[in-house]
């Protein structure tokens, strides 16, 4: 009897530890379901994000939105922000190169042209008669039509060189260094043409100049003929005179125009530029903080799941115990119906 009193002892404490045990491995459960229900909500937060981290992609690189499913979802948007800032960097050198032929081409025609003139006034100048041959009246005449002419050459010819458009473009060369977008080619036709015609107009004008001299020479007598060529002549440089010089103040205020068109793409280009980076600097810190977020959601269910296996050998542990307490349960019924 005292033995079964013992063994009954015994078992009754048992079965208390085991009730304790099992006010424990429910307090688990209860643990296991909040762990639970913890994890889908993350898995739902982690697809959210991920959704989000596609469509922003989608947006900014759509070229790699077909690959996304099987890549990182970060990779591709960095690789597509680092090709986009190499494309902007090339076009940016390339759209510098243009600009700086454009303006040594400039540069070149004005120079061409200012040489042009120099070469005319210099020709002018030589073949002008200096001194008198004979000292009849039509000589005189003739004289004072040379000396016309080269009072005009030597006068006029300096003037056209003040306002000349070749300093403000080499100005305009020299002022900035910033990649700028290439000048239009019909703008530059344009000078170039308007070049062409001055040029065309001092060849037609030598070619008078020649003309009178040769009429000069060969008829002394013509005096009254000399004199109304002499006039005609005068009239025409005169009109051309005023016509070159109104030409170079265009083209020097086309210039002045295209410096202006150059110097605002600048500005507007590096505000564009600014924004761009801007942009992508701050699309990149959103991706690098989504990063981690991912990484510390992934490293949260992988802790929700190792509770969740632990949960599982607690259960497992809990059946076993259930098995062992109804097993005691049933020798406690056995031995208090032999008692």
């Amino acid at each position: 009897m005292e033995k079964i009193l013992e063994e009954n002892t015994r078992m009754k404490q048992e079965i208390e530890v085991l009730e304790m045990i099992k006010s424990q491995n429910d307090a688990l459960k209860d643990h296991m379901h909040q762990i639970a229900s913890k994890s889908d909500e993350q898995r739902v937060q982690l697809a959210n994000l991920t959704k989000e981290n596609m469509d922003l992609k989608s947006k900014l690189s759509p070229q790699d939105s077909a690959a996304a499913a099987a890549e990182n979802p970060m990779d591709p948007i960095i690789k597509g922000f680092e090709a986009t800032i190499t494309e902007l960097r090339s076009e940016n050198q390339k759209l510098e190169e243009s600009l700086k032929k454009a303006r040594e081409d400039l540069s070149a025609e004005k120079k061409k042209a200012a040489a042009e003139i120099e070469a005319a006034k210099a020709s002018a100048t030589a073949t002008s008669p200096t001194t008198a041959t004979t000292t009849t009246a039509a000589a005189a005449a003739t004289a004072s039509a040379g000396l016309a002419i080269k009072s005009w050459w030597g006068t006029t010819t300096s003037k056209p060189a003040t306002p000349t458009p070749a300093p403000a473009a080499a100005n305009a060369a020299n002022s900035s260094t910033t990649a700028l977008p290439s000048v239009p080619s019909t703008e530059v036709s344009k000078l170039e043409e308007k070049l062409k015609a001055a040029n065309a107009e001092i060849e037609k004008l030598k070619t008078q100049v020649s003309t009178l001299e040769a009429i000069s020479t060969a008829s002394p007598s013509s005096n009254t003929n000399l004199s109304q060529e002499s006039a005609h002549t005068s009239a025409q440089v005169d009109e051309l005179k005023k016509k070159h010089t109104d030409e170079i103040a265009a083209l020097q205020a086309e210039i002045e125009s295209l410096k202006t068109q150059l110097q605002q793409a600048q500005t507007g280009s590096k505000d564009q530029n600014s924004t761009i980076q801007k942009s992508l600097q701050d699309t990149k810190d959103a991706l690098e903080k989504a990063n981690g977020d991912l990484k510390v959601l992934t490293q949260k269910f992988d802790e929700s799941q190792l509770q969740a296996q632990r949960a599982k050998d607690l259960e497992s542990q809990l059946s076993k115990l259930n098995s062992d307490l109804d097993q005691t349960k049933k020798l406690l019924e056995a031995s208090k119906g032999n008692w």
